[in-house]
């Protein structure tokens, strides 16, 4: 799958570029379950260091989502959701139910708000998005083969102060039917009362693909609030935009304090555009905008 390409503007705008059924996956196996147990023990251990470190961030004790693990080319896949549930759940049997942000409450979130894994790939979205929920820390992780061995590697970040993390590792034999799985595609179906709706992803292989380009497309300008504190910075929104070239809607991807993202989201949805077209013929689609405000 090729997504449209990404799109830039001036204007400090920038365009960026249920789940399958599980029930016939093969259960862990023994070196499955020993990673998990002791990269849970690892990152258990190593929490109240890394919490020590960034604490003047952190008023709240610290709370933990795990992620969804890509593989090598960066596609969720049905092992690296395996892993992502399994070391929830072994973290929480050693921090206590109170310091994991249950996996399930995020991914509802996420699909009732027509946020989809794909836009989770943006660090700052997955951030933003799981701070809402409270959390302070995120565990995320990759999935790569080498020969007959998969590669694991961890990283627990704070969101407050990503500086501040910590890594994990783990090197696993998996039988042939279980290692497949990272292989096997992972999506979320589309909540049909979303405040977004997109398109289904298409294979753009040999096809003609433009995105849409801005005809008018007013900047989005401070709140009273966010002038008077002067706060400057970035947020991400993602807007829909069918084949008129119309918003039919927008959401935010990671907002911005003092109304900032209200008022940008109001101000997108008047922009028009000349919209995407495939072979020449306009198509919906949704694209990502991040928009900059800045002091000269």
């Amino acid at each position: 799958m090729r997504p449209l390409p990404h799109l830039l503007l001036l204007v400090a705008v920038i365009f960026a570029g249920t789940d399958p059924a599980l029930a016939q996956t093969p259960p862990p196996s023994d070196d499955f379950q020993s990673a998990i147990s002791t990269l849970a023990d690892r990152l258990a251990a190593d929490l109240p260091h890394l919490t020590s470190a960034d604490k003047k961030h952190h008023a709240a004790p610290p709370k933990i989502l795990v992620a969804d693990f890509p593989n090598r080319r960066n596609q969720w896949n049905i092992l690296g959701q395996q892993f992502a549930d399994a070391l929830s759940d072994a973290l929480q049997s050693r921090l206590g139910p109170a310091a994991i942000l249950p996996r399930t409450q995020f991914q509802q979130r996420m699909r009732a708000s027509g946020i989809t894994l794909d836009d989770l790939r943006s660090d700052k979205t997955l951030q933003w998005q799981a701070a809402q929920l409270g959390a302070t820390h995120i565990l995320t992780g990759r999935l790569a083969r080498n020969d007959d061995l998969t590669n694991l590697d961890l990283t627990l970040t704070s969101i407050a102060d990503p500086s501040q993390h910590t890594t994990a590792s783990a090197v696993l034999s998996l039988p042939a039917d279980m290692e497949k799985l990272a292989h096997d595609p992972l999506d979320w179906p589309p909540d049909p009362a979303a405040p977004i709706a997109c398109p289904a992803t298409t294979d753009n292989h040999g096809h003609s693909v433009t995105v849409p380009k801005c005809i008018l497309c007013t900047p989005p300008s401070y709140t009273d609030a966010a002038r008077k504190s002067r706060w400057q910075g970035n947020l991400l929104l993602k807007l829909s935009i069918d084949d008129q070239g119309q918003v039919t809607s927008a959401i935010t991807l990671a907002g911005a304090p003092y109304g900032v993202d209200d008022q940008a989201l109001a101000t997108l949805r008047t922009w028009q555009f000349q919209p995407a077209t495939r072979d020449g013929q306009p198509i919906h689609t949704c694209v990502p905008v991040e928009v900059s405000l800045r002091f000269y």
